[in-house]
């Protein structure tokens, strides 16, 4: 998102697909392949495309930073205390 500092930016990719989708709304990062298991799958660049396209549309369409915290945190919470 726009909103991402440019060093997270960097570590990520965005979904383009190679026609015209309805998904190239959706906001989606490509999850990269990994070598390894135990160590690949715990990386930044692997961890945060995976959570990114599993959150709810309007949580990633928030405009302001403050928006999308207060977002999160409502999201968050009650799958914290299910």
């Amino acid at each position: 998102h726009s909103l991402a500092p440019l060093y997270l930016r960097n570590l990520t990719t965005p979904y383009v697909p190679p026609r015209p989708l309805r998904s190239q709304q959706t906001d989606l990062l490509i999850i990269p392949r990994t070598r390894t298991k135990s160590l690949g799958n715990r990386a930044f660049s692997y961890r945060a495309p995976l959570f990114w396209n599993k959150l709810p549309a309007a949580l990633k369409e928030a405009d302001l930073i403050d928006m999308f915290k207060s977002r999160i945190k409502t999201h968050l919470f009650p799958l914290h205390f299910e």
